[in-house]
């Protein structure tokens, strides 16, 4: 069998830019006066050999390899990729130690009223119980049946009621007791101790 020589992509490309007719082409605005594109240049030869052909797929398989893959591309520090699951389990850890632990700092525990041995501190009791019998009655429309509604426990102090609303608290030292007058609108007044 006779074969004939090929040429390159070149010349094969040039024959068929030769044997194609013309179309008139109205230049634009744009690229009037600009001269063509250069022509690009073959890589390899049309009808080349096999051996070109090989060469030029090794060099592709070449420059591929060379080409880093997305398992090879820089990443971000180990240490970086741990940050936001570190975060988001501290804040989850920590909320619910301060929900369900109640830590002492966040909920401090009110220590108990201890039956008041001087006439001072009698006083500062029926004061401070008188607040809190208020805040009760402010906030559930009504006086406490007994002081350990407020949270008070003072065996000495009781409750009384009053007609225009407002409450008695009698108590104080076991020899003199004394009482606390409160009237809604009205501070609280403090009467005279018995002797």
């Amino acid at each position: 069998m006779d074969e004939k020589p090929r040429g390159t992509m070149q010349d094969a490309l040039n024959a068929f830019l030769a044997e194609r007719p013309k179309r008139p082409v109205s230049p634009s605005s744009a690229d009037a006066g600009q001269p063509p594109p250069p022509a690009l240049p073959a890589t390899v030869a049309v009808g080349a050999g096999k051996e070109q052909l090989i060469t030029a797929y090794d060099r592709l398989v070449e420059h591929e390899a060379t080409k880093p893959r997305r398992w090879q591309l820089p990443t971000a520090a180990k240490w970086k990729r741990f940050i936001q699951p570190a975060i988001i389990t501290t804040s989850v850890v920590a909320m619910g130690y301060l929900w369900l632990g109640k830590p002492g700092w966040l909920y401090p525990t009110v220590d108990p009223i201890d039956v008041p041995t001087t006439q001072l501190k009698a006083n500062q009791t029926l004061v401070a119980t008188s607040l809190l019998v208020q805040d009760f009655q402010r906030k559930y429309g009504r006086l406490p049946s007994v002081l350990s509604e407020v949270g008070v426990d003072i065996p000495s102090v009781s409750i009384l009621a009053d007609s225009n609303g407002g409450f008695r608290l009698v108590g104080g030292l076991a020899n003199r007791p004394g009482t606390i007058r409160v009237v809604p609108g009205f501070p609280p007044v403090l009467e005279a101790m018995g002797r």
